[in-house]
C-alpha cells in the first residue's frame, strides 16, 4: 500500500495549482498578482490535504466548487462571465499540466494509477529521480510549451474580434445589421464603377430585396461554373427599379480560383466599429449563397477601402 506524506501533498498541489492559475492568467491575458495566486493555490492545496483524510470531500461538485472560488481569488475576474472564462481556463491549463506530467512519468518507464482522486506514481526510473521532483520538473517546461502555443492562438482570435463590426444595409425595402468582418485584403470590386463590393451571406439579407433578386442571384452563382461561350448569364428580373442596381462581378481567390457574383447597389451602407461610424453611398453588395464563417462570427465581409474612403460619422449623429 503506497504511503502518501500530507507536506508533499500540499507543497505538490500549491506549486501545481499556482501554475495552472498563472496560466490561465496567460492564456486570457490578464495581469496577475503573486499574492492573490498564493492565497487562492493554498486554498487548493488545503483541499487536497482534506480530502487524504475526508475522501467525501472528493466529490464532482465540492472540487468545482473549490475551484471556482480558487478563480475568484486568484484572478481578476469581475462578471459572471469572466469567472466562467477563468474557470474554463483554469481547468485546460490543469489537464495540459498533468497530461504532461502522465506522459513524462509513463514515457520514461513508471506507472500512474489514481486512488481516492490523489495521483500515485510508482516505479520511477533512477534516471529522472526516484524522489519524483525530477517528473515534476520536467513536466513544468512541456506544459508551459503548450500554454504558450494556447496564448499564442488565443491572441490570433482576439486580433480576429479587434476586425469584427456591425454592417448596416439599407435598400428600398427597409434597412437591417449584421455582424461583419473588416478585411483590408478584399480588394473585390465592380468593374464599371471601381466602387469596392461587400460580400453578403444571401440568406442573412434576402428581406431587403426582392424574392425573385435573390432567386436571381443565386442562379448567376450557379450557372457561373458552367458557363460557356455564346451564352450568357440568366436574365435579370424585369424589374425597372432594380435592375438599374445590378452587376455581375467576376471574382479571384487564394489558388487561382474564379467566379461571378451578383451584386446590387443599396441605397447606403454604415459599418460601427466601437463608437465610431462610416456610411457610404458608393458600394454594391455581392450575395454569397453559403456561409462566410463556419463558426458565425460574422455574415459579411468588408473591403477595408469602404472604411479608409467614407464618410467618418461622429457618435451620436446620423
Amino acid at each position: 500500500m503506497p504511503v502518501l506524506y500530507g507536506d508533499l501533498v500540499v507543497a505538490v498541489n500549491w506549486c501545481m495549482d499556482g501554475l495552472a492559475l498563472w496560466a490561465a492568467g496567460l492564456i486570457l491575458r490578464l495581469r496577475t498578482n503573486p499574492l492573490r495566486l498564493a492565497g487562492a493555490s493554498a486554498l487548493g492545496a488545503a483541499y487536497a490535504f482534506a480530502v487524504l483524510f475526508w475522501p467525501g470531500f472528493g466529490a464532482w461538485w465540492i472540487r468545482l466548487a473549490v475551484s471556482v472560488a480558487m478563480v475568484g481569488l486568484g484572478l481578476p475576474v469581475r462578471r459572471w462571465i469572466s469567472l466562467l472564462q477563468g474557470t474554463v481556463a483554469f481547468y485546460l491549463a490543469a489537464f495540459v499540466f498533468a497530461g504532461a506530467f502522465v506522459a513524462v512519468q509513463e514515457g520514461a518507464g513508471g506507472t500512474v494509477q489514481t486512488q481516492g482522486g490523489v495521483v500515485l506514481l510508482e516505479h520511477t526510473p533512477v534516471w529522472i529521480w526516484h524522489l519524483r521532483t525530477g517528473t515534476f520538473l520536467a513536466a513544468v517546461p512541456a506544459a508551459l510549451a503548450l500554454l504558450y502555443g494556447l496564448r499564442r492562438l488565443k491572441r490570433n482570435v482576439d486580433r480576429l474580434d479587434g476586425f469584427l463590426c456591425r454592417l448596416e444595409i439599407a435598400t428600398p425595402l427597409g434597412a437591417g445589421s449584421l455582424p461583419a468582418l473588416l478585411d483590408s485584403g478584399n480588394l473585390l470590386k465592380e468593374p464599371l464603377s471601381g466602387w469596392p463590393v461587400i460580400v453578403v451571406h444571401a440568406e442573412e439579407v434576402r428581406f431587403l430585396f426582392p424574392p425573385e433578386l435573390i432567386a436571381w442571384a443565386r442562379m448567376v452563382q450557379s450557372s457561373a461554373d458552367d458557363l460557356v461561350p455564346g451564352r450568357g448569364f440568366p436574365a435579370p428580373p424585369p424589374a425597372e427599379e432594380w435592375t438599374e442596381r445590378i452587376r455581375i462581378v467576376p471574382w479571384r481567390g487564394v489558388g487561382g480560383r474564379r467566379g461571378w457574383l451578383a451584386a446590387v447597389r443599396p441605397e447606403r451602407i454604415r459599418v460601427d466599429i466601437g463608437g465610431r461610424r462610416w456610411t457610404d453611398e458608393r458600394v454594391y453588395v455581392a450575395f454569397q449563397f453559403t456561409p462566410l464563417d463556419s463558426g458565425g462570427r460574422y455574415e459579411a465581409i468588408v473591403p477595408g477601402s469602404v472604411v479608409a474612403e467614407a464618410e467618418t460619422l461622429r457618435e451620436g449623429y446620423r
